[in-house]
């Protein structure tokens, strides 16, 4: 996302060699000097997205990678060899990385988008890629059992997912719209249908992604070039009807691409982490902030940035205080992204939280 010299290098490499494997003229290059063109010749035109598979030479040059650990001379390797290579790119994230990881199996042609914890157990939300069918929810426990998979009762792009311990609900982000769902259906059941369903309550437009926290629920939604917002909700039950009510408490400005929210409490200290991300070439991050309630702008100076791989979506803490991550290059329909995880890795971000106050962190749009 920022800091891109690495990879508009890896680019230029890219486009260099497609030149002179492919009938593309240098002409025709030279042309295309923004990222957005750059990105066009090698997503969208045929002989490069064919090609750029053969320039496996340049990317084991650049991320230290044995030619072994190449699966089919295709970009496709295992981040378990990444792992284990002296690799330059995501080295503050590869720090991080605890050992533990959950594999994503038979996820058929779904596409991986949120992620919250209930117990000992890791809940993602995926959204079919044959948009006329339903979305579902893959229940996996810590010994990387799938429990169960629930059919939902919608379609939708499903990108952020939240447990609400306080009421049992598993709330998601459906468009403009809030569904809960009872957490021991999601469990049990191989269909559900929402329990509680909200409208657009803040008309941010969108909801993107959610997490709950401290008997509040964090709303935010996707913004590519604006900042993005948070809507922070306080929730009580109706005694008459058992309805559920929600008091909007206060609005937070965050980053744009934001594409999840997770809070850690150390020390007494709490911060807000964000992940970021918007293609399949370009790093995502996560910013971590120290968080106060009377702070309202978090648009830039956070205390801690991790570059991670592309396409990372939503993120959330588990009860021994890691941080879990999903990423949606795992998905078929993605594996042209430059590095695919196929896993759900834990991160021991506490060794991120102490920040460096000889700079300054600004980020840049």
């Amino acid at each position: 996302m920022k800091k891109r010299t690495n990879h508009y290098r890896l680019l230029i490499f890219l486009i260099s060699s497609i030149i002179a494997t492919t009938s593309l003229q240098p002409s025709t290059i030279k042309r295309k000097n923004n990222k957005k063109e750059i990105y066009n010749i090698l997503a969208h035109n045929t002989t490069s997205k064919t090609n750029i598979y053969n320039l496996y030479n340049i990317i084991i040059k650049d991320f230290n990678i044995d030619k072994e650990k190449l699966i089919n001379n295709k970009l496709n390797y295992l981040y378990h060899n990444l792992i284990k290579t002296n690799n330059k790119y995501y080295q503050d994230y590869l720090k991080t990385l605890t050992g533990q990881y959950l594999s994503i199996t038979d996820i058929d042609n779904t596409i991986p988008q949120g992620i919250t914890c209930y117990e000992d157990y890791i809940i993602f939300s995926a959204y079919n890629e044959n948009k006329s069918l339903n979305s579902y929810l893959y229940i996996i426990d810590k010994n990387n059992h799938l429990i169960n998979k629930v059919e939902l009762d919608n379609n939708s792009h499903v990108g952020g997912i939240a447990y609400d311990k306080d009421n049992k609900l598993l709330w998601i982000t459906i468009k403009d719209k809030l569904y809960g769902y009872d957490i021991n259906d999601i469990l049990t059941k191989s269909k559900i249908k929402k329990k509680y369903e909200t409208h657009n309550l803040d008309n941010i437009g969108n909801y993107s992604f959610v997490y709950y926290n401290n008997k509040k629920l964090y709303i935010g939604n996707y913004k590519f070039c604006d900042n993005s917002i948070i809507k922070v909700y306080t929730m009580k039950k109706n005694p008459k009807n058992n309805n559920i009510i929600f008091k909007p408490e206060t609005t937070l400005c965050i980053p744009s691409k934001t594409q999840g929210i997770a809070f850690l409490t150390d020390n007494n200290n709490e911060y807000m982490i964000l992940s970021r991300s918007c293609n399949i070439f370009e790093s995502s991050e996560i910013l971590i902030y120290e968080y106060n309630k009377d702070t309202h702008n978090y648009t830039n100076n956070y205390i801690s940035r991790i570059e991670c791989p592309p396409m990372l979506e939503e993120i959330a803490i588990t009860n021994n205080q890691d941080l879990i991550a999903i990423y949606e290059s795992c998905a078929q329909k993605y594996r042209d992204c430059l590095i695919n995880i196929n896993h759900i890795y834990y991160s021991n971000i506490k060794k991120r939280l102490i920040p460096n106050k000889n700079k300054a962190f600004t980020l840049k749009k």
